[in-house]
């Protein structure tokens, strides 16, 4: 599968989508899926730019608005997690994840999909150890610390990551995090990452560059690529998990972290993926996005213990000792209900909200709202027998709103409902869809997954040696020709790692 990794977008979906045509035209390709790692700003009107977590004067409403309207739609199936620069009141909407525009898919604070036979999973955010062991305490309207906080990387998204891994015994074809597993930069070039950012010396000196939290999950699911982006700079580097015994890598994670979409920046790259597990997408078949049942089963066998305290707590933040058991009852269960393992989620869902004003800057103060109560979150907890906390947590922020002004009508648009023959609750474009997703009652044995029985992940040990770095073609934001560079000598090698779709390194030395 032909996949498209993009660093930080900031709003710049248009620049990113014409990057892609430009390449696809001239390799004469169609790239499969798109993936965002971050900072994507899902900002649909001025009340989104209200909870997008920086300096007033550099808020901008980006693209995103054109293709939630219908304006424009997605010309690739994308995928995105959150950042540190988030519409962070509509990803919450979202937690659990789901379609913010018709095909643009949220994977969510933490989450696990099949997309065309690939394994995806990933976590949303950035490490701050103040709040790490928090819970989700944040209250729309966020006031200037909320805003930042709800965006920190949790311990229960760990926890819920390395239960998937524990129960099951699976790998990922592929995982996302916005900012880099620390110590990622021990197995690549460091040198020359040193000499673009300078100001990383004393943090890799001293191993503190990067997020713990995306290094515990990545040393936990020991993906085959793990993506990254946060630190504007495009690195690349191999963690080896399995060595031969002349030393050189027989199993490992090709790590990959890109920049943010800007000219003459290494932020957009094309690889061909394959699934390490199963079957690659079917040629001619349309891509979709499927639950992983077994992820399903995790957040199910936790919701019991999600979060809302404030205290930096690990005790209250634990999940329990038995959770693995847990989860295996909890696919048990629903797997009383499903005949296959995997539910497809609905393809679109039509939301509205205000209308962008363009001149909201010159408007009086306004109190940032949002309505919490999301359709496919409420969709999903029913289809999951769970409370949707979300909702819960968000009635509260709604009391001490009650006098402020409210300008969000939200609501779903051409959208229908319709009950399964579980008594399941599904909302899809269309009834087509939904009955794609009707789920018979499970008759005889639960299914083995072909990864069952895979060895638990290992802590990462550093090399002796830097390990070689990816080498790819790195395309950059379009200019007049519309082509995508080659690499440039010592400034964009990156050795042999990646497969991609067309190698234009041949005729360049590193």
């Amino acid at each position: 599968m032909l996949i498209a990794v993009e660093g930080c977008c900031h709003g710049d979906l248009d620049k990113i989508y014409d990057s892609l045509a430009a390449a696809e035209r001239q390799f004469g390709v169609g790239v499969d899926l798109l993936i965002v790692c971050g900072d994507f700003q899902s900002t649909r009107n001025e009340d989104d730019l209200e909870c997008l977590a920086c300096p007033p004067k550099y808020r901008q409403m980006g693209d995103f608005r054109k293709y939630f309207d219908g304006e424009k739609k997605a010309p690739v199936l994308t995928i995105f997690i959150g950042g540190n620069h988030e519409a962070s009141n509509y990803l919450w909407e979202n937690y659990y994840g789901g379609y913010v525009a018709e095909n643009i898919y949220f994977l969510g604070f933490a989450g696990v999909v099949q997309v065309g036979g690939l394994t995806i999973a990933g976590m949303s955010g950035i490490y701050k150890s103040g709040d790490y062991n928090k819970g989700y305490f944040e209250r729309p309207p966020y006031d200037a610390n909320t805003m930042r906080s709800i965006y920190h990387q949790r311990a229960f998204e760990v926890q819920k990551l390395k239960a998937w891994q524990e129960a099951f015994g699976r790998t990922t074809d592929v995982c996302l995090t916005h900012d880099w597993p620390r110590g990622v930069y021990h197995y690549g070039d460091t040198r020359r990452l040193l000499r673009i950012k300078k100001d990383f010396a004393d943090e890799v000196a001293a191993n503190t560059l990067g997020s713990p939290a995306a290094e515990e999950v990545m040393n936990a699911l020991r993906p085959k690529y793990h993506f990254s982006a946060h630190l504007h700079v495009k690195f690349s580097a191999m963690i080896p998990w399995v060595l031969t015994t002349d030393g050189s890598t027989l199993e490992g994670t090709r790590f990959l972290a890109l920049d943010k979409c800007l000219p003459n920046r290494g932020f957009l790259q094309v690889l061909d993926v394959k699934p390490a597990c199963g079957d690659d997408q079917p040629p001619g078949a349309p891509l979709t996005i499927s639950h992983d049942v077994d992820w399903l089963a995790v957040v199910k066998a936790t919701a019991p213990f999600f979060p809302l305290h404030h205290q930096n707590n690990p005790q209250l933040s634990a999940l329990p000792d038995d959770i693995v058991q847990r989860v295996h009852d909890a696919k048990f269960e629903l797997l009383q209900k499903f005949a296959q393992d995997r539910s497809r989620f609905p393809s679109t869902t039509q939301l509205e909200a205000t209308p962008f004003d363009p001149r909201w800057r010159e408007l009086p103060a306004r109190v940032p709202f949002t309505e919490t109560d999301h359709p496919q979150t409420q969709a999903l907890c029913e289809v999951l027998g769970i409370e949707n906390v979300i909702r819960r947590s968000g009635a509260r922020g709604l009391v001490a709103h009650a006098a402020a002004q409210s300008s969000v009508a939200h609501h779903l648009r051409n959208t229908s409902v319709v009950e399964t023959k579980t008594q399941l609750v599904v909302l899809a474009s269309d009834v087509a869809d939904a009955n794609r997703l009707l789920a018979e009652l499970m008759a005889d044995e639960e299914p083995a997954h072909c990864c069952a029985g895979a060895p638990k992940a290992a802590a990462v040990s550093r090399p002796g040696a830097l390990a070689a770095a990816p080498k790819a073609a790195a395309m950059q934001r379009p200019g007049a020709k519309q082509q995508v560079p080659p690499p440039s000598g010592d400034d964009d090698d990156d050795g042999e790692m990646f497969k991609v779709f067309v190698d234009t390194t041949q005729s360049h030395s590193g």
